[in-house]
């Protein structure tokens, strides 16, 4: 049974796992990791977060003023909620300790050198 596993084996890593694949697997692999859109979600979260302050502003001047106080209120709750939403996905960015800058190709080489040398033992 050993010899039919390592037969196996052999056949996958040469004809299924080739370096192509590999070489495929971890850039697509880097990339979801270190996506370079870090930022930009950053921006648009607190983008967001100051227009639904806005909009929980002027949905308080409106109650203020005596509008229709059961959709004001149904109004504000929504946006309440999607504040707390917003905040949230706000402080688990902030906590986020991927590092901002790393050597792509120098990782890139050390996994594939992994790889090829024998992850596979």
């Amino acid at each position: 049974m050993t010899h039919a596993n390592r037969m196996l084996i052999d056949v996958l890593l040469r004809d299924i796992l080739t370096p192509e694949i590999v070489e495929e697997a971890v850039d697509a692999a880097l990339e979801a990791l270190l996506a370079t859109d870090r930022l930009p979600r950053e921006r648009r979260l607190l983008t967001d977060l100051t227009q639904l302050e806005e909009e929980c502003r002027r949905l308080a001047v409106a109650f203020a003023a005596g509008g229709q106080m059961s959709s004001l209120i149904e109004a504000l709750q929504k946006r309440e909620a999607e504040r707390e939403r917003l905040r949230t996905a706000i402080a688990m960015k902030e906590s986020d300790t991927r590092p901002n800058h790393v050597d792509r190709a120098r990782l890139r080489n050390e996994l594939l050198a992994f790889l090829g040398t024998g992850g596979r033992s």
